[in-house]
């Protein structure tokens, strides 16, 4: 009778453990699916990109709203006399459950794209920037929440408007 009973208690947490993975997986691809429709500005408009830089591209641009229930994200970029883009990433998935994250760092710049990379925190992480005059689109290419160090279910994707030509960086003791 005992050995029955710690066998079915087993299978109970073992069926709810893979149950719970299945719908945080499930909870990781609803939150960026909700992002992308609340957040993602539909341009219907063919955004011409930058194949090359200069100190215009220097500024804060914004995604949503970094408080607001919707969530959002800061960017804060600057181009740096080596040429390499130093940037500062703030995002926030809100309402309910208001994870955030922050990557900061340097990248390079070719052919229109920024390309940042990391293997800090466990996988690689890949993070593209598309700059256009006004407008900067991100989409995290490779690796989870966890490889570029974000928060549970933060992703780093979207169009970045520019909101102004200041360069503040609030983290700027980790670059």
């Amino acid at each position: 009778m005992n050995k029955f009973y710690l066998l079915f208690i087993f299978t109970f947490v073992l069926t709810g453990c893979i149950n719970n993975t299945i719908e945080n997986d499930t909870i990781s691809s609803s939150i960026k699916n909700t992002l992308q429709d609340n957040l993602l500005v539909d341009n219907e408009e063919e955004e011409t990109f930058n194949t090359t830089i200069d100190e215009g591209i220097n500024g804060t641009y914004l995604m949503g709203n970094i408080k607001g229930d919707a969530g959002g994200g800061v960017l804060v970029i600057q181009l740096n006399s080596e040429g390499f883009i130093k940037f500062e990433l703030e995002i926030n998935n809100g309402a309910p459950r208001f994870h955030s994250g922050i990557v900061t760092g340097e990248m390079s710049f070719s052919k229109g794209v920024a390309t940042f990379e990391t293997n800090d925190f466990d996988d690689l992480c890949r993070i593209t920037f598309t700059l256009s005059s006004e407008k900067i689109k991100i989409d995290q290419v490779e690796g989870n929440d966890f490889d570029c160090g974000l928060g549970h279910g933060v992703m780093a994707f979207g169009t970045y408007t520019k909101h102004s030509e200041e360069v503040i960086f609030k983290f700027d003791e980790a670059i």
